[in-house]
Formats: structure tokens, sequence, C-alpha cells
């Protein structure tokens, strides 16, 4: 038979418990400041744009030393890449090459000049892209005229998990670029 401090230890044990599972739970909240509200539906696929851009070949500025991690990087400036562009949007990049646009970053092997890799990766500043080449023999040459195509999605977009971003035609037709 139990006795009355066995039962009193038990409804304290009990209170106890659901007083800490209490706390825990209701402590547990994320604070911080809201993000900026953003457009939904349609309307918000008017704040979504699309620009082609040429990086000319006298544009590209070399770094590093021949042999040792050379390479070339240009810029394309954009005045609509704000704060809440890089906070809460999206800047999407891609080459144009051969009638098709291909996702930045993007690595590949040159396969007829001796097997070495080319790395071409995007930088996003404050109104500004940076695109850099690199060869992973330090040989990079100069990359010449390049055509990218760059899409800014400012901050409260919502994008699908579904929308494959890789894909230039697929994020065409869901923002309704031209």
């Amino acid at each position: 038979m139990k006795n009355s401090n066995d039962s009193f230890k038990s409804i304290s044990f009990s209170i106890l418990l659901f007083a800490i599972l209490s706390f825990t739970f209701s402590s547990c909240q994320k604070e911080g400041p809201m993000g900026p509200e953003g457009p939904a539906g349609e309307d918000a696929r008017n704040n979504v744009s699309s620009f082609y851009y040429t990086i000319y070949e006298d544009e590209w500025q070399a770094f590093g030393e021949p042999g040792i991690g050379f390479g070339y990087t240009g810029s394309m400036d954009f005045p609509e890449i704000t704060e809440d562009v890089l906070n809460y949007g999206a800047v999407l990049v891609y080459l144009y090459q051969d009638n098709s646009l291909f996702p930045l970053p993007t690595t590949f092997i040159n396969a007829g000049d001796g097997g070495y890799m080319t790395s071409i990766w995007v930088t996003l500043q404050y109104e500004q892209v940076l695109i850099t080449f690199q060869d992973s023999d330090g040989n990079t040459i100069n990359p010449g005229d390049q055509e990218f195509k760059v899409v800014i999605i400012e901050g409260g977009v919502q994008i699908p998990q579904s929308l494959n971003l890789k894909d230039y035609e697929e994020v065409k037709k869901y923002f309704h670029l031209k």
C-alpha cells in the first residue's frame, strides 16, 4: 500500500515536470525583428527583373601570378541590387554561350586543352555583380567578351521549391520574364 508521502512525491514530481516543460516550450519562441512583408501572388512576379549584360575583353581585371592562382574578374553594375535584395532576395546569374544560358557558378573540364578545369563564380555586392574566371592550371586566359543574363528577385517574393533556378527557361516562364 502506498503511503501519503509517496503520493505527495508523485504529485510534486508531476507538477515540477509540468512546470519545466511549460517553461521550456514557452521560452523557445524565436524572437527578433520581422522581415519585410513581401508582395503576394501575381503581384510578386512584378518584383523580378532580368537583364543582359556584356563584360568586354578589355574590362576584365587580372589577379594572381601566372601559374599560381591566376585569373580574371569582371564587374557588372546593377543599382537594382539593394540591401533588401542582398538580405532577403536573390540574384541569379547565367552565362550566355552557344545560344544557351548556363547557371553560375560552374566548373567544367577543358578536355581538348590538357584536361584542366575552368571555374566561373559569382560574388554579389551592393549594386554590383562580380564574375571570376579561373583555370586550375594557373594560366587562365582573358575570357574575352562574355554575355550574362542576370535575374534580380526582390525580397519577399515567394520562390516555390519546385522551381528549378538552374533552368533559365523555367525561371523565365514562372516570373513572366522577357
